[in-house]
């Protein structure tokens, strides 16, 4: 047996510091945003640096797809977490943050995230955070947005980061970590370390539309725990346990 979480992340987790929902593009590329970093940092390194950031669907600056008031000084720092290309995921344990204790060695994380096809062009040139908005509530109507798994992780070791060159010495891979550079270190991060992927194509749980969740949701973790989940506005699941096997014939099937 293993336990399996369901963990929201990316711009749309938080309503102050997003709103909206990651873009599906007209060949169902995604680009998935990550949250602004709400953390100060000792520095703003290129790979947390969202005009440094290139969109592999557009080979735009990933700048394009946020406010342009965010934007200073050719400079927007986000908290580009996780890294399912790297293999990692860096948090903290609950209840501050949102990795359970329980969580272990073989268990799994699948990554939720919103997604939204917007109007042809509308990510062609910088926008406004309430043109954004208004496109949102567009696609929204339409029918176009909805939550997706996007992305997992297996479980191969968690850390508690006391001394981070130790930490990046044994996973070189956590130098990417936005919480290396955040100035604020009293707080310890647990890093979730992996093999992990993104879910190509994406997998769709709840269409907002219709306000409800389709039978991949409910087949995955059940009834109860699915109206647990959208009563937590898909933040995050209970920790659900599985069959190994069923939950590794699952990520083959999502692959």
């Amino acid at each position: 047996m293993a336990k399996m979480l369901l963990l929201r992340v990316y711009l749309d987790t938080n309503q102050f510091y997003g709103g909206y929902y990651s873009p599906i593009h007209d060949n169902d590329c995604i680009t998935l945003l990550p949250i602004k970093e709400t953390h100060q940092l000792r520095e703003i390194p290129s790979h947390l640096n969202a005009i440094k950031i290139i969109d592999k669907c557009t080979n735009m600056p990933l700048t394009m797809f946020y406010p342009r008031e965010w934007v200073i000084n050719n400079k927007l720092a986000v908290h580009n977490d996780p890294r399912p290309d790297l293999g990692f995921y860096t948090g903290h344990y609950a209840p501050i943050g949102r990795i359970p204790r329980r969580l272990a060695k073989n268990d799994y994380i699948l990554f939720m995230a919103g997604l939204a096809k917007y109007q042809v062009g509308f990510w062609d040139k910088p926008r406004s955070k309430s043109e954004i908005i208004k496109a949102f509530k567009e696609a929204k109507d339409k029918g176009n947005t909805g939550i997706y798994i996007v992305a997992y992780i297996k479980v191969n070791d968690i850390v508690e980061i006391k001394n981070w060159l130790q930490a990046i010495k044994k996973y070189p891979n956590l130098k990417y970590s936005p919480h290396y550079y955040w100035e604020d270190t009293q707080r310890i991060t647990v890093a979730v370390i992996g093999e992990s992927n993104y879910i190509i194509p994406p997998v769709k749980i709840f269409d907002l539309k219709e306000k409800k969740p389709t039978r991949v949701l409910v087949d995955l973790i059940g009834k109860e725990n699915t109206v647990r989940l959208i009563r937590n506005n898909f933040r995050k699941s209970r920790l659900i346990i599985v069959d190994s096997d069923q939950i590794e014939d699952l990520i083959e099937s999502l692959k």
